[in-house]
């Protein structure tokens, strides 16, 4: 093996391991929102990239000029163009947000405990600071569906700051990474339209307030029909519909 095809394979043994050590497939994993499941997905690519860095930092010189060979090769040959850039983000975060998650840990037994106890939410994987408190998501009812319920849930603060920064652009859309508290949603048909209402809220009131800001300019550029409202209190809700291509 080249040695780019065998970090693959280092980084896959690692899940392996990690599989015997910590069960990596737990039923009640299946029953995770999508919050969880990005978060709880960190935790375990992070730690086999995590592993395989550390490998690939033991080739010899000759065999790291050898692996950069064979990367950029593989790099050459991907065409992501076609797809929207926030889907190649998510593809990527759990790799890049976990190792960083991972490699801050101070020891193998806090790499353990990480399995034993994943991260609740991508806020954890996104801030250090509410992963070492055990920060926890805010708690809200999932909003009327105005039509047949298609899914119902949570989409956290990395898929929220994904779904809107291509619109919005990274500052006016950074309320949702260092500011959310929670969030909910129900996705319904209308008709012939698929749509989405969405709650969220802010860890204090101002940052509700810029969370609200963002989801406007957001609702502003969307090219569905999209539009935000105030509701129980002070928590901004998005509403949006579109006719499937």
């Amino acid at each position: 093996l080249d040695p780019y095809v065998a970090s693959t394979v280092v980084h896959e043994l690692v899940h392996a391991l990690d599989d015997q050590l910590h069960d990596l497939d737990r039923p009640e994993w299946d029953e995770l929102t999508i919050d969880e499941s990005n978060a709880v997905t960190a935790g375990v690519e992070g730690d086999a990239r995590r592993v395989e860095g550390e490998w690939i930092a033991t080739l010899s010189e000759p065999e790291r000029a050898e692996y950069a060979q064979g990367e950029a090769a593989a790099s050459a040959n991907a065409d992501y163009g076609e797809f929207p850039q926030w889907l190649v983000e998510l593809l990527l975060a759990p790799y890049e947000l976990g190792e960083t998650l991972v490699s801050g840990l101070g020891s193998e037994a806090e790499v353990d405990a990480l399995f034993e106890d994943p991260p609740e939410s991508t806020e954890q994987v996104l801030d250090a600071a509410a992963f070492a408190a055990d920060e926890q998501p805010v708690g809200l009812p999932v909003p009327e569906a105005a039509g047949p319920v298609v899914d119902e849930g949570t989409l956290g603060a990395l898929m929220l700051y994904l779904m809107v920064f291509e619109s919005v652009g990274v500052a006016e859309g950074s309320p949702l990474v260092s500011g959310w508290g929670g969030d909910t949603y129900v996705v319904y048909e209308d008709g012939d339209r698929v749509c989405i209402t969405l709650d969220v809220v802010g860890d204090s009131a101002g940052e509700t307030t810029a969370i609200a800001s963002t989801l406007r300019a957001f609702a502003d550029a969307s090219s569905a029909d999209a539009s935000v409202e105030t509701v129980g209190g002070g928590t901004p809700r998005l509403t949006s519909g579109a006719t499937p291509a």
